[in-house]
């Protein structure tokens, strides 16, 4: 059992750093997500307004390519354009199988999860390494989806498609309720104080002589961990701060199409019981990884899709050029996205920590996805960071780096566009896990990024 809220890989008395990664399918309308403007003088694009109110926490990134899928001994094959580009997409690396999405390194979430191990004397830092949970109902028509989750070379993962068994993972004891149990925030309960101190004190106890350095270091600040949890109950008893209940989520349901091809949930459910989990993992310290996968989210939720068979026909049947095609309807599609992504970050600014500062402050979340555009290519990508990952970013700036050029397979103007094993080398650095390069045909980080 791990405590909640251990500061373990940081200096005493700092929260932890995170990475909470949002995975998006089929790209966006570039031309909708571009912003007007330049450096920090810059007007959120119609497709991200919705995010205006955290526009100083993000980094928009115009223009990126996904290098590796150019380095040597990579298949760089079309048998399924979007496998294609998960199995870059993550892991910066070269394919290595068509459809199966396999890459030639491990993903990111993985490499800082492995990397903050590392850099602990081989302890483990929080309970969950590292968790990847869907937001889904059908699976889609393309069965290869969905793998961007490398462990290792050759290696992929599905994300956890049932919300309670990622609860279960991250709460394997149940929902805490009295005694010793866990600290619960609830809106209509608020803390258990008691409870809270009495499950820091017994753990201490266990777990001092078991944990690696960091930890040890930490948990010789007992007291800072004391007043950090009652800073925790004192801003729920006061109506403000954390909004998280440690509980089960309520109300998942099966769907009644059960098989290979389709997964006991129904989005309705999943879509906001996961930035629930997610909030919650960070809240408890429970992980310092995440990663939110939002498959297609079916027509009846963005008004439906007239004369087309799924959301993913329907999407390819806009074109990027000439701006036809339903894009009306795939705005609609996409304003999802942008809808689950802002209630993500509502979740994580709600919750303060022992600083003063948010959860978001200290966490970096990053939307990305596997193609630039509705068609199958992997240049030109537009993609976000939020959050300053505890001031190591420099946020509430647009780093425009190529045109709209219209392209299937992957080139760049030279080194001025960055890869996204660019983005990743920064983030994990951010993370207290030193990277050179990460990926393939990666140059290091992306400075700009950097506060």
């Amino acid at each position: 059992m791990f405590l909640p809220n251990l500061r373990s890989a940081q200096a005493a008395g700092t929260p932890p750093k995170r990475l909470l990664i949002f995975y998006t399918q089929h790209g966006t309308l570039p031309w909708l997500w571009k912003p007007q403007g330049s450096g920090t003088n810059f007007t959120l694009g119609p497709m991200l307004a919705p995010l205006e109110p955290y526009k100083k926490d993000l980094i928009l990134i115009d223009g990126l390519d996904f290098k590796g899928l150019k380095g040597a001994g990579s298949k760089d094959d079309f048998t399924c354009g979007h496998a294609r580009g998960q199995s870059s997409s993550l892991t910066a690396s070269i394919q290595t199988e068509g459809a199966t999405a396999k890459a030639g390194g491990p993903s990111i979430d993985y490499h800082i999860a492995n990397g903050l191990i590392k850099e602990n004397n081989g302890k483990p830092v929080t309970a969950v390494p590292v968790v990847q949970a869907a937001i889904i109902e059908n699976r889609p028509n393309v069965m290869s989806w969905g793998q961007p989750y490398q462990p290792a070379a050759g290696q992929n993962v599905l994300p956890e498609h049932d919300a309670l068994k990622v609860y279960n993972r991250l709460f394997p004891n149940g929902a805490p309720s009295s005694g010793d149990t866990a600290p619960m925030v609830d809106n209509k309960e608020g803390l258990q104080r008691k409870a809270s101190l009495n499950f820091l004190s017994r753990e201490y106890r266990l777990l001092q002589d078991k944990l690696g350095k960091f930890e040890r270091d930490r948990l010789e600040q007992h007291a800072n961990l004391v007043s950090d949890l009652q800073q925790r109950v004192d801003l729920v008893s006061a109506g403000g701060g954390p909004t998280v209940a440690c509980k089960a989520p309520q109300g998942v349901k099966a769907n009644k199409k059960q098989n290979a091809y389709y997964d006991p949930l129904i989005w309705e459910n999943t879509r906001p019981t996961v930035p629930l989990l997610a909030q919650a993992a960070f809240a408890c310290d429970l992980t310092r990884v995440f990663a939110i996968h939002v498959e297609d989210p079916p027509p009846r939720i963005y008004g439906g899709a007239p004369g087309f068979s799924s959301t993913h026909d329907m999407i390819h049947k806009v074109y990027v050029g000439p701006k036809t095609g339903p894009v009306e309807t795939a705005l609609k599609m996409y304003g999802v996205f942008t809808s689950i992504f802002k209630e993500t970050l509502d979740l994580l600014a709600s919750v303060k920590e022992s600083d003063g500062k948010s959860l978001l402050y200290h966490t970096a979340v990053l939307w990305c996805g596997e193609l630039a555009q509705p068609g199958h290519s992997t240049a030109n990508c537009k993609w976000l960071t939020a959050g300053q990952l505890g001031g190591y970013l420099k946020t509430g700036q647009t780093l425009t780096y190529d045109d709209d050029r219209i392209n299937f397979i992957d080139g760049s103007k030279g080194d001025a566009v960055p890869s996204n094993g660019d983005v990743f080398t920064t983030l994990a650095n951010g993370m207290g896990v030193p990277t050179t390069a990460f990926g393939v045909n990666t140059k290091g980080e992306l400075a700009a990024m950097k506060a």
